[in-house]
Parts: C-alpha cells; structure tokens; sequence
C-alpha cells in the first residue's frame, strides 16, 4: 500500500507541476488520451465570463463570474492522462482555455486507500522538495477549509519557472463515503499575490457529495 500510495502522489505532483504549468516551462504537451465523449467546446473568454454552478461526479461547487470550467473530463488543451486519476473539475480565469490561462483550479481523485491526510501532507511534501525549482512549501491540517469542519490537508508553494514565479496551493480531503481523495490544485502567478483569498471564496463553495 505504501509504495502505490507514494506513486500516486508522485502522478498528482507531476499533473501539478508539468501538465498544469508546461505553457510557462516551454514544454510541450503530453498526447492526450482519447476521449470517450465529446469534450464540450471552451466557451470564448470574455470580461462577463459567467461563472456557474459546476456539478461532477463527487463534487459540487460555484465559480464567481469571470470564470469557465468543465467537469468529469480534462480540458482538451491540457495533454493530461491518468490511470489512476480521475477529473472532477477543471477551471481558469483570465484566458482562452485552461493551459493560457494565468489561474487555473483543477479538482481531481483517486481512491483513498486509507492513507492518513497528515501522511499524504508529509509525502507530497517530500516531492516538492525534491522537485526543482520549488520552495517556500508550508504544510498544514486544517478543519477551515471544509463546509463541514472535517479535516483537510493544505499544502502552499511558489514555483519559479522560465517566464517568472508562480503560487500554489493544493488542499487535500477525504470524500464522505471515504472512498476517495479528493485533491483541489489552485495556481496564479506570485506578482497576482497571495492565493489565500482566492482559496478562500472558491472552496467555501465546496461540496462533497455523498
């Protein structure tokens, strides 16, 4: 169980660090895996980007208008694939589509396993470290982050990469069947600030399903 555990949490690190920023690293992306639906069309961004209420398999929640998403699939742009883990939501703010966009949301899954939060907190951890170019990484289990006061891990870093530095969070939660983890992944450039407010507003919109 440790090592799948491990490995799992090496995939989430490297759909974080290389899938979710390769636009900013000057790499290209991964084949995408094909699709068995047909992905929805992104919708054109403009400043009245609507936002809206996005319902995936095991998670609800409500984007603030400037906001586009898709849920239960990867964006189309994004080169991401998993055997193991599966999108829930997909969301960006400021952009065309998700990987030229400057902030991005991305929900995901995989199996709990029954892995405590503190000991997935501690291994990714471990991976940021050992990843180049990361720093300023901050580990905590908090019961603020969830609508209803279970616990959650939250782990922050920056990021520095050829076009500049880049904040991250990742929040980490136990759905309520404790089936599965459910992991948030928010990034932003470090000139847009702290990502705290941000974090905030989206995942006090958070709901499990059950």
């Amino acid at each position: 169980m440790r090592s799948w555990a491990l490995g799992i949490v090496a995939v989430i690190v490297l759909l974080l660090l290389g899938a979710g920023i390769y636009l900013f690293v000057g790499s290209g992306p991964a084949t995408p895996p094909t699709p068995t639906t047909i992905p929805t069309p992104a919708v054109a961004p403009t400043p009245e980007a609507p936002g809206g209420t996005a319902s995936a398999a095991l998670v609800e929640m409500t984007f603030p208008a400037g906001w586009q998403y898709v849920v239960d699939e990867w964006p189309s742009d994004a080169g991401m694939q998993s055997p193991h883990v599966t999108p829930q939501v997909m969301a960006w703010r400021d952009g065309a589509t998700f990987v030229t966009s400057p902030v991005r949301l991305s929900i995901m899954s995989f199996p709990w396993n029954q892995l405590p939060l503190e000991q997935y907190v501690a291994d990714l951890e471990k991976q940021l470290n050992e990843s180049p170019g990361v720093g300023d990484i901050v580990t905590e289990v908090s019961t603020e982050l969830r609508q209803d006061g279970l616990p959650a891990g939250k782990v922050t870093y920056t990021i520095e990469t050829d076009a500049g530095a880049f904040n991250g969070v990742q929040v980490v939660m136990i759905d309520p069947p404790a089936q599965n983890f459910v992991i948030s992944s928010l990034v932003s450039p470090v000139e847009a600030g702290s990502l705290d407010g941000l974090l905030q507003e989206l995942m006090q919109t958070v709901r499990l399903k059950e």
